[in-house]
């Protein structure tokens, strides 16, 4: 009888099977190849001749992934490709001569709990990390026959939350950023570019006029260039939602300067200590990664509730909508991704930006001169308005004397009615009236 004969019946007169496409037999016979399976004893095992597949070690199993991801059109980066091999090379160490058949739950939970973290405390790994460990084993397992492998574990390691910032808090980022560094905000938040790249990103490459952002190959995670439009395409040709209106609307406000990115992260994360605590101590606030992944995460997140996963892949460079499933469906309501992209430039009261030089350009000489050395001079550039980089500058042009550095901090300085400390080579107070500031001065005067 050959393949796709109706012409005999079944056992006890039944009726004859559907015929079967010589094609697919071809094609589920070349898939299990391919997979590293014999198709026969697919078969056997089947049909009850043999009781399992034969299985492979775990060594084997991970160098099929690897093989796999490597050949042309594996979907994975090759920063990736570099993590699988990295920790596929730390399981080896364990796991490499075991049946991957024979790895039980219980094995795989001991040996990510007490993994290593940066420093290499022993069972200190992070969330995040035991995570991305469980994905490679998982595909290791899946390569070598195993069938939803470590099911139990699907939740132990999910993180507990995703690091986006709500509607009211980009608000006050925003507010709270000086005008030079708005335009580097708006790409990490509403073009959800990694804000590593940001301060390394030529301005050339954001094209306003024609609502194009380029990431060169040598700036791209996977080395390879992309190019960021106003809609994306397909391979199939389908065209997805690309860059938000909003994000033109404050380039063509506030263009972009490449700026260093860490000047930014402070600023950041000093504002969300504020918001969170009520104090500028960035020790009380979000640690400087919470906030580098936080720009990214609130991009992805607000984008997924309008356009979905797939275009949200798109939008990050990703090669498919896995990590968008995964992470961004679900985290932000549709609502507040509306009210999200309607942040404009005219709808965020901004903070005053305080002048370089303030008021102090309209100073007399002889005031400054004065004032100099009757108060640090971090005091007296709030009195004046300006920055203190500002008033040293402008004292730098005037030619006035000014303290060294720790000259306040070695007369305990006082409020200026208390009586200040002279300034050096001056007649001080008597004794009773400046005390221990005056005898000081006066004994660095003399030596002087």
């Amino acid at each position: 009888m050959q393949i796709g004969d109706n012409s005999i019946n079944g056992a006890n007169g039944a009726p004859a099977a559907k015929p079967v496409d010589p094609t697919k037999v071809t094609a589920i016979c070349a898939l299990l190849q391919s997979a590293g399976h014999d198709p026969f004893a697919v078969i056997l095992a089947g049909i009850g001749a043999v009781s399992t597949l034969p299985s492979i070690t775990f060594r084997e199993a991970a160098a099929r992934v690897v093989e796999r991801a490597a050949t042309e059109g594996g979907g994975v980066r090759p920063v990736t490709l570099g993590n699988y091999k990295t920790a596929y090379a730390i399981f080896d160490k364990v796991f490499g001569n075991r049946p991957v058949d024979k790895i039980t739950t219980t094995e795989v939970k001991s040996f990510l709990d007490g993994m290593n973290n940066n420093r290499r405390k022993p069972g200190q790994a992070t969330r995040n990390s035991k995570r991305s460990y469980l994905t490679y084993f998982k595909a290791a397992l899946r390569a070598g026959g195993v069938r939803d492998p470590l099911i139990e574990l699907r939740y132990r390691y999910e993180a507990k939350e995703i690091r986006f910032f709500s509607v009211e808090v980009v608000r006050a980022l925003f507010a709270a950023t000086p005008g030079r560094e708005r335009g580097l905000l708006a790409l990490a938040l509403f073009a959800g570019i990694r804000p590593e790249l940001l301060g390394r990103l030529p301005a050339r490459c954001v094209d306003v006029a024609r609502r194009e952002i380029t990431i060169p190959a040598h700036l791209s995670k996977d080395k390879r260039p992309h190019i960021l439009r106003g809609e994306f395409t397909r391979p199939d040709g389908q065209l997805l939602p690309g860059l938000p209106e909003t994000l033109w609307i404050w380039l063509r406000a506030f263009p972009f300067k490449p700026a260093p990115w860490l000047n930014l992260r402070l600023r950041l994360q000093r504002e969300l200590a504020r918001l969170e605590t009520g104090s500028r101590d960035t020790s009380k606030g979000r640690s400087p990664y919470w906030i580098q992944d936080g720009t990214r995460h609130t991009a992805a997140s607000y984008y997924c509730a309008l356009y979905g996963a797939e275009a949200t892949a798109a939008l990050l460079t990703h090669v498919g909508s896995g990590m968008s499933v995964t992470h961004y469906i679900g985290i932000a309501a549709r609502e507040d991704a509306t009210e999200f992209y309607g942040i404009a430039p005219s709808a965020v009261d901004f903070r005053p930006e305080r002048a370089p030089y303030g008021h102090v350009k309209n100073v007399p000489k002889e005031e400054i001169a004065e004032l100099i050395w009757k108060m640090p001079m971090s005091a007296l550039a709030r009195k004046f308005g300006c920055s203190l980089p500002g008033l040293f500058l402008r004292c730098k042009a005037l030619g006035i004397a000014r303290p060294n550095t720790g000259y306040w901090n070695r007369h305990r300085w006082r409020p200026p009615d208390s009586g200040a400390c002279p300034a050096p080579g001056k007649t001080p107070p008597p004794p009773g009236d400046g005390g221990e500031v005056a005898r000081a001065a006066a004994s660095d005067s003399a030596a002087a």
